[in-house]
């Protein structure tokens, strides 16, 4: 049974909303493979994608979880940073320049007062 034309309206509205399409090029020899490997499970070849794009996703979060955990865990607490806190050594690059003095001037400069007396 076609679909009435308010249901195609809704159905390009939800898709315009909700969906995010994703081009995704390969050879024709993993086309075929990846066809070939759906319809071996009865799947169709889209969802056999997002499957794999789910498992993938869900093995990825898996693995931050664990690192975050481990590293968590090897962070130290609080209290070990603030009496471990040691400042790191200043290179000559990052040392605050001290202004360095003129010299003294051994002759008063001359002017033309100077001029006159002579």
């Amino acid at each position: 049974m076609p679909y009435s034309k308010s249901k195609t309206e809704y159905n390009i509205q939800y898709a315009k909303k909700n969906i995010k399409r994703i081009p995704l090029d390969v050879q024709k020899e993993k086309y075929e493979e990846i066809k070939s490997a759906a319809l071996a499970i009865g799947e169709t070849i889209n969802g056999y994608i997002k499957k794999a794009i789910d498992n993938r996703l869900s093995n990825t979060s898996n693995s931050l979880n664990t690192q975050q955990r481990e590293s968590q865990a090897a962070e130290p607490k609080a209290t070990e940073i603030q009496t471990a806190h040691q400042e790191p050594p200043v290179t000559e690059s990052e040392k605050p320049r001290t202004p360095q003095k003129k010299p003294e001037r051994k002759f008063k400069p001359f002017t033309e007062s100077d001029a006159k007396k002579n």
